[in-house]
């Protein structure tokens, strides 16, 4: 009798015991599927970090979430003879996710030679984020071993969707240049390594200090490239050609200001778009006048002229027939602060509405923007819409567009600004012979000049030595201004005269710009590939 009861004892025990394993076993692998999938929606969030700055924002987000949702599907479902991964899970998935950063680097700056946009980024997250979602889901392929079909499908399509909407959590985080998202993408290769030893048996454990020469050459390794190595700003890239002065992520993107000693020019950026620049070369820093002072930087380097005579064009406002000097401005959207630094030159009371501060930091330390009347940093969009209240009788905006002349967005831009103001004239900043072919097929800068004037057209007077400030690139932009202008037809294109007009107006209701906006983006990304060669996008 007393047999019988010790054995059943012994046989309850064994049994909880076998219950608290199976228990531990599941929370273990709750766990690892737990850190896999952050592990996997940070490499999504580094992959975006890594290629914007090589591709831009449309580009690099066209496919992401699609091609991301397509891999963790894939994974997911593999076949049982696919399923495990056994005990190398967490060692291979903290190697995959440590390397990820330099490899999306590396194979990002390659497949911007096929100079294709949209194939290009899908290369890469193909390549790299394959292998990391292999790994980080053999977790749910031993949890769905031997489960329905069903079941597979529905937890393949929560981890995808989990994985695509997490996204958003990353951006609350507040990464700076140092503390990267790059570098925290290591950090969590780590902790995927030290979650995965500390759930091993305790004869493993013994051995464990081993899994860990592997990860920390690979962790150096990964330090050793972009975008993960640290630098201390300003530093010279390793060609000797580029010297990278600042590099802040922002709000609008990784803002960066760059001296290109190859080109001689300093020049600011926002991931793949260029802000504006001045040339740094004594070469092109000639003045008309050989007493004219030269804007300083902060370090009280001189700077010249702007790269861009876009922005010089924008300052015809001032040449705008009417009875008193303008006293006030309002720039909307800095750049380098090029108009703002002329108009403040002239005595204009200048103010600034810029977004990004930045952008405005960049402008006043390594652009010599004077400190202006007022700045707002902030979105400009309430701005826009009580524009025109603000604005005098005689008053006068200058819209910059980048695009191509008589295309949909071009033809919105003036019907709306037009509508708005009244009467509107576009002019170009290319040679003043250009002809209407290369007008209405390349993509160039334009600036859009309108006023709310109901008694007299809207008019110019002719330049004089005095607008020039000293600088040839301003008498060459400003001397032949009437020479420049873009004529209505050209703008508004073949179209039947009969259309109405008020469909081309854009409204809160009705505004494809946007769309218009992100299908010329990628037109734009292959002219600035013309405009600096490979390396110098690389070096950020």
């Amino acid at each position: 009798m007393a047999r019988k009861k010790a054995t059943t004892r012994q046989s309850a025990a064994t049994t909880s015991t076998t219950q608290a394993s199976v228990k531990q076993t599941l929370t273990n692998q709750f766990i690892q599927v737990a850190v896999s999938i952050t592990a996997l929606s940070l490499s999504l969030h580094v992959a975006k970090d890594v290629l914007t700055p090589l591709y831009g924002g449309v580009a690099t987000s066209l496919y992401l979430q699609k091609a991301s949702i397509s891999i963790v599907l894939a994974s997911t479902m593999l076949p049982s003879t696919w399923r495990r991964l056994s005990n190398i899970q967490d060692k291979l998935l903290s190697t995959l996710v440590c390397l990820a950063p330099p490899a999306f680097h590396y194979l990002a700056s390659l497949t911007t030679r096929l100079n294709d946009p949209l194939f290009g980024p899908v290369i890469v997250y193909i390549s790299v984020l394959t292998p990391i979602t292999f790994a980080a889901t053999d977790g749910l392929r031993v949890l769905n071993n031997n489960r329905s079909q069903t079941l597979k499908a529905l937890s393949a399509i929560g981890a995808s969707v989990l994985t695509s909407q997490s996204q958003k959590l990353w951006n609350f985080i507040p990464f700076t240049r140092i503390i990267s998202p790059s570098l925290f993408l290591i950090f969590v290769g780590w902790i995927i390594l030290i979650v995965g030893d500390t759930m091993h048996s305790d004869r493993r454990r013994k051995l464990s200090y081993k899994k860990f020469i592997l990860p920390i050459l690979v962790t150096v390794l990964s330090l050793s490239f972009p975008p993960a190595r640290i630098r201390f700003l300003p530093y010279t890239t390793h060609n000797g050609l580029l010297r990278i002065l600042s590099s802040t992520p922002s709000i609008t993107g990784r803002i960066i200001v760059t001296d290109d000693y190859v080109h001689g020019f300093r020049f600011l950026r926002a991931d793949h778009s260029i802000l504006g620049g001045v040339w740094i070369n004594p070469r092109y820093m000639q003045k008309m006048d050989q007493d004219a002072e030269f804007i300083l930087d902060k370090e009280g380097n001189k700077l010249g002229d702007s790269i861009y005579s876009a922005f010089v064009l924008q300052e015809a406002v001032r040449l705008q027939e009417r009875e008193t000097p303008h006293k006030n401005a309002l720039i909307i959207g800095l750049g380098v602060g090029i108009a703002a630094q002329a108009f403040m030159q002239h005595g204009i009371n200048t103010s600034i509405i810029e977004i990004d501060p930045a952008v405005y930091n960049a402008a006043r330390e390594n652009f010599g923007l004077p400190e202006p009347a007022a700045v707002y940093l902030e979105d400009a969009r309430e701005f826009w819409e009580d524009l025109k209240k603000s604005l005098s009788g005689d008053g006068i905006v200058a819209v910059n567009y980048a695009g191509v002349v008589g295309s949909d967005s071009s033809k919105s831009v003036y019907l709306t600004l037009k509508k708005a103001f009244g009467q509107c004239r576009v002019f170009h900043d290319l040679d003043p012979s250009v002809s209407k072919e290369k007008l209405t097929s390349d993509f160039i800068n334009l600036v859009f000049f309108c006023s709310p004037l109901s008694s007299r057209s809207l008019a110019f007077r002719s330049a004089e030595r005095s607008d020039y400030l000293s600088s040839y690139l301003r008498e060459y932009i400003l001397r032949v201004l009437p020479e420049r202008e873009v004529h209505e037809d050209l703008i508004l294109g073949s179209s039947d005269k009969s259309d109405n007009e008020d469909s081309w107006v854009l409204t809160d209701d009705r505004n494809p710009l946007g769309r218009w906006q992100d299908e010329g983006a990628l037109d734009h990304w292959k002219v600035m590939r013309t405009v600096l060669p490979d390396y110098v996008w690389a070096s950020y």
